[in-house]
């Protein structure tokens, strides 16, 4: 039984900035393009569409958790890891779709198989903006009680069953929920496989059970609605049961030896988040740079160059390394608030502002081994070039 607990996330406060610096003679960025793909540390990596999120009032988790939803339903993909899918956004169509393209020939140099998969992302416009969110980030504003719980099976023979979601109290225990799920399909349809149960706010739940049915149905799953709810008194009786049971014997490990490439993945699976961490507290990096994006490269490099030198090349150093591949690495929304902030600091006018913008984005994408030690350069060469 898989149990994921996620908490509660609202949006952001970029919203804010954004509607800050907006002017007559400068277009405010009203909406971004986002794709998704799942954790690029197994193979197939699946990829989604290039789609419209809506506005950067809107957080990524909710879309990469109904993304892995969808694969959770549809192929029943599950990870090891708390990265199970991720979805990076950009402020035009074009930069999207060109960064998609060059991630995945970087996994498939990295050996990795790539499955496009037609998902799109439809933004809840009507509603609170909330997630249970796969890595546990501070909320922001009031929070809507995680009190409706749903339930999932494995597939058997084509046939998934669902129950939810259901409201019941926000101290619900999965454990239980799982167990009782469980027993319940056993006894009505001799179902001997696996289930998980999870908990959120009603709007949340509800996207989630239905991107999860979306994938089911889109791999010609029958689908059982079963209306079941948890009853204490079934618990008890299933836990009495596995205590009654006899002990599983002791079985010899048949498990043939990691390849030479499973280990060179599970060495370079746990570089990902040490480049996500390095990227986040380096005082430039995280001033331009996708940090996600970046750790995900770091981990293509690694893969690609797995029997040479390149497999232990420190992060730091790599940073600055010609030969890292290193697209989509720089932000431009990122840049964009850096740039807007320190021109307007400066009391630079809003032509020059955004031209410094523009320039500095060019040539940070041309040069991102050059950003770690260039960066305060190229910004002051972009304003000069706007002051022309």
């Amino acid at each position: 039984m898989i149990l994921r607990l996620r908490a509660v996330l609202l949006f952001s406060t970029i919203l804010g900035f954004l509607l800050f610096t907006h002017s007559a003679t400068t277009k405010t960025q009203s909406s971004f393009m986002c794709y998704c793909f799942s954790n690029p540390g197994f193979s197939p990596v699946y990829f989604s569409n290039v789609f419209d999120m809506g506005t950067l009032a809107q957080d990524t988790n909710p879309i990469q958790n109904e993304f892995y939803e969808y694969l959770l339903g549809r192929f029943e993909y599950r990870t090891d890891s708390s990265l199970g899918a991720t979805c990076p956004f950009f402020e035009t169509m074009q930069r999207a779709q060109a960064q998609k393209r060059n991630y995945e020939d970087q996994l498939r140099q990295a050996g990795k198989q790539i499955n496009e998969i037609e998902w799109t992302y439809t933004p809840n416009l009507s509603g609170p903006i909330t997630t249970i969110v796969q890595h546990r980030m501070q909320t922001v504003g009031p929070q809507l009680p995680a009190d409706h719980t749903f339930c999932f099976s494995d597939t058997q023979s084509g046939t998934i069953y669902v129950t939810g979601p259901v409201q019941t109290t926000t101290s619900e225990s999965m454990g239980n929920w799982g167990i009782g799920f469980s027993q319940y399909l056993k006894q009505k349809y001799s179902f001997g496989g696996r289930t998980y149960c999870n908990i959120g706010p009603r709007p949340t739940a509800e996207r989630l059970v239905s991107a999860h049915l979306q994938g089911a149905r889109a791999a010609n799953k029958k689908i059982v609605e079963t209306g079941w709810k948890f009853d204490p008194k079934t618990v008890a009786t299933a836990r009495q049961e596995d205590e009654d049971r006899e002990p599983a014997p002791v079985r010899p490990n048949t498990q043939a030896p990691q390849s030479e490439l499973q280990l060179a993945r599970a060495e370079a699976q746990k570089d990902v988040p040490l480049a996500r961490q390095f990227c986040q507290s380096d005082p430039t990096l995280k001033l331009v740079f996708n940090c996600l994006n970046f750790s995900h490269a770091v981990y293509a490099f690694r893969m690609a160059h797995h029997t040479d030198a390149g497999a232990k090349e420190p992060i730091a150093s790599l940073v600055d390394d010609e030969k890292f591949p290193c697209q989509g690495c720089i932000d431009s929304v990122q840049v964009m608030f850096w740039v807007r902030r320190r021109a307007t600091a400066e009391g630079l006018n809003t032509k020059t502002r955004e031209c410094a913008v523009s320039a500095l984005t060019k040539t940070l994408n041309a040069n991102p081994a050059q950003v770690h030690h260039r960066l305060e350069q190229f910004y002051k060469e972009s304003v000069a070039q706007c002051n022309q």
